[in-house]
């Protein structure tokens, strides 16, 4: 039994094989060309494969999608997508690199994740405001610029002074 994400990138490598696409894992970006009938296949054979048992789904996502097929077929779009923008495999190699990271900022730490707790609690206390806000400044992570280092035209333009190290704070 193969796993979700083994068989999506199986499944899309061996479609452009079937198709004759030009491309090579680890080199090629398959969104650019995979057409939308394409995509509908790959979806077609990992809800296909998700069904007949043959793709690895937890029990409790068994129970969710035995008795919605429309589920399932939105949740294997989401995985395909989520492969093809994350599979180093099948993006061209790349890193993938999130959007928004602050957004994942602080989500398993346990002060903060009592903090918002608390505030479902008493929505209104600004005390517990002030709290949050002050627990997520300082989860957020600072980045040290080394700017002798940059070029001196750019460290003119942003008025750094090249002798120091700044401290920014990432976004």
């Amino acid at each position: 039994m193969k796993t979700q994400s083994e068989a999506t990138i199986n499944a899309i490598i061996n479609l452009c094989n079937e198709r004759g696409y030009e491309h090579t894992p680890f080199e090629t970006d398959y969104k650019t060309i995979l057409k939308p009938d394409d995509m509908k296949d790959v979806v077609e054979l990992i809800t296909a494969g998700m069904t007949t048992g043959q793709i690895q789904m937890s029990e409790s996502a068994h129970a969710k999608f035995d008795d919605d097929p429309k589920a399932l077929r939105r949740y294997v779009v989401g995985l395909v997508n989520d492969r093809l923008r994350k599979a180093k495999a099948i993006n061209g190699n790349i890193k993938y690199e999130y959007k928004q990271p602050g957004k994942l900022s602080g989500s398993k730490d346990p002060q903060l994740k009592a903090l918002m707790q608390l505030k479902q609690l008493h929505p209104d206390n600004e005390d517990i405001e002030q709290a949050i806000t002050a627990r997520q400044e300082a989860l957020k992570p600072k980045v040290e610029i080394d700017v002798s280092v940059l070029p001196a035209d750019l460290i003119e333009k942003l008025g750094l002074n090249k002798t120091e190290e700044t401290t920014e704070e990432a976004e």
